[in-house]
């Protein structure tokens, strides 16, 4: 079964966010402080704190000058991307994108693209320039290497699928029925911006 956690990954509904905030508008209720991100303050300190929140402004504005942002919904620090200790940020920002309904999509924001004035690559464009068949060909190069036996495997593409969400605009997941001698599986893979993140092979 596919657990919880991995759902919750595919699905990416924004939650826990400050409310709607218009172009141009000041982004200081996201600003980090000790009393708020004790955690995040014992790794980075005060000046690491300050280079945050000296940022951060810039760096959404970068995100409202995309034509993926309709709305700029929150931004804040990647602690997956960030480095605390050679100070290395990354942002991530979430904005209401373009589609039917209620729709998002995530951005990363480097010192670099700040410095350079480049307005980064929403996850909707990265996965929008990735095939299907991309995907399924990253999801069976992944599973393959889970295998001790990988020139075993045997794939059905006619029975392989991706599906991308319409909510989390960017993410997909791809389904991938294999054998594997005369075991069957299943890999299950996610995708955010056309990026293959997380790869789990399941008994079918």
């Amino acid at each position: 079964m596919i657990s919880i956690k991995r759902c919750a990954l595919f699905a990416f509904v924004v939650v826990a966010i400050a409310p709607v905030v218009q172009a141009g508008v000041d982004v200081s209720m996201w600003r980090m402080d000790k009393a708020g991100y004790p955690k995040a303050f014992a790794a980075w300190g005060k000046e690491g704190f300050r280079k945050i929140n000296d940022l951060m402004e810039p760096a959404a504005e970068l995100v409202r000058r995309s034509k993926d942002c309709v709305v700029l919904e929150g931004i804040g620090l990647s602690d997956q991307r960030s480095d605390a200790r050679s100070k290395k940020v990354v942002f991530f920002a979430d904005c209401r994108a373009q589609g039917q309904g209620i729709a998002f999509t995530r951005f990363y924001v480097t010192e670099a693209d700040i410095r350079s004035g480049t307005v980064p690559e929403s996850d909707r464009a990265g996965a929008e320039a990735t095939s299907d068949a991309q995907m399924t060909a990253a999801c069976a190069d992944s599973a393959r290497q889970k295998l001790r036996r990988s020139s075993a495997m045997k794939r059905y593409p006619a029975s392989e699928r991706v599906e991308r969400s319409t909510v989390a605009l960017g993410n997909a997941m791809a389904t991938i029925p294999f054998d594997a001698g005369e075991l069957t599986f299943k890999a299950v893979c996610y995708f955010s911006g056309g990026k293959l993140v997380e790869t789990s092979v399941e008994p079918r």
